[in-house]
């Protein structure tokens, strides 16, 4: 197919020159995506009375609404989308096309600028709002979004998603079927395959370098699996190798929730003992099979090895695997945290475990 041989070499491109170094997140400040896109403002989102207010024009005018704001009132006008919105500074009372809804915090002022509830004024223009409390992130989607078009399609399999978790909805089904190709699959054969390469990092302690080779297949994995998505959609020709079909795929990518830090959380490098740990948080979605923990990790200089704290199908319980490139095993019941993962794996290695295993001289590598 053309179409992945233009990706492959673009891909092949941007591992030569370095993947960018992901920022970390931020542990408190709250953060707003609008389709997909990180919202800025100048005086930052605030939590009041359990409720997030953000700058009146700055989310109106990013909803695609005319805003005015009538002084002598206290009075907000928004308009968009054929709804017409209207609020008054310290008033409960919300008129959405003339009908009133009571909202559990009013717009006030804050050192001299005028918030408005988020949800409320989004939900106004016909938006879907979520809340993902352990990121502190508010994510919105207008009416037109890609990513909630693709949402009100049924899964392929809503069986498999009724088992794994994930439900009867394409773009769950697209998400899960991308994180499973990338944990199961593309991460572990990359590793091996490129095992010389990654250990002379781990002796550098390269830490930039080893973020940008997860970086680099995770997008790998995201391009397929929205290309494929978009192929049976009939978005996309599976023939078309323009630059209008990449920028299509990347947009969708975000749209789809699938951009790199909105599932790679954080990479970082621990100590273990006398292995070297390269520790990759991942989006924890709750769906069987998927992990929020994974560690490559490199002991003895020369040898890896795989492990993944990933949740069970029956429920909340999650499972250590280990993977030395030629099969994968379990090792029993762990706490999904860090700390429990870190532990398990070090317990892992005091026990003596790996130690038979052949030198890998990197020979799998290719340029």
């Amino acid at each position: 197919m053309k179409l992945r041989k233009i990706l492959s070499l673009i891909l092949a491109l941007s591992l030569m020159a370095g993947a960018p170094a992901m920022s970390a997140l931020a542990e408190t400040e709250i953060k707003v995506i609008l389709n997909g896109e990180d919202l800025t403002f100048d005086v930052p989102p605030q939590m009041i009375g359990g409720r997030t207010l953000v700058p009146m024009r700055a989310i109106f005018e990013a909803l695609g609404a005319l805003v005015h704001y009538d002084e002598p009132t206290k009075t907000i006008f928004a308009s968009a989308v054929g709804r017409k919105i209207s609020m008054q500074i310290g008033n409960n009372v919300m008129l959405v096309d003339g009908k009133e809804l009571v909202l559990d915090v009013p717009p006030q002022v804050v050192d001299n600028r005028t918030l408005v509830p988020i949800r409320a004024v989004s939900e106004g223009l016909d938006a879907l709002v979520n809340w993902l409390d352990k990121t502190k992130t508010v994510v919105i989607e207008t009416a037109d979004f890609p990513g909630r078009l693709l949402a009100a399609l049924k899964a392929l399999d809503p069986d498999r998603g009724a088992a794994m978790g994930y439900g009867n909805s394409r773009l769950r089904e697209t998400q899960y079927d991308t994180r499973s190709d990338f944990e199961h699959e593309t991460l572990s054969a990359a590793t091996f395959q490129y095992a010389g390469t990654l250990i002379e990092l781990f002796r550098e302690k390269d830490l930039e370098e080893l973020k940008g080779f997860v970086e680099y297949f995770w997008t790998y994995v995201a391009i397929y699996g929205v290309a494929d998505t978009l192929i049976a959609l009939g978005e996309l020709d599976p023939q078309d190798d323009s630059e209008r079909a990449l920028g299509l795929i990347l947009d969708r990518i975000r749209d789809y929730g699938l951009a790199e830090n909105r599932q790679v959380l954080d990479v970082s490098l621990e100590e273990i003992g006398n292995a070297q740990a390269l520790i990759i948080r991942m989006q924890d979605t709750g769906w069987a099979h998927l992990s929020e923990h994974i560690a490559i990790v490199c002991y003895d200089s020369w040898s890896m090895l795989i492990f993944q704290l990933a949740r069970d199908i029956s429920g909340g319980k999650y499972t250590l695997y280990v993977n030395d490139g030629y099969g994968q095993g379990e090792l029993g019941t762990v706490e999904n945290t860090r700390e429990a993962f870190l532990a398990a794996i070090g317990e892992f290695f005091a026990e003596g475990n790996g130690e038979d295993t052949e030198e890998d001289t990197g020979e799998g590598d290719t340029e």
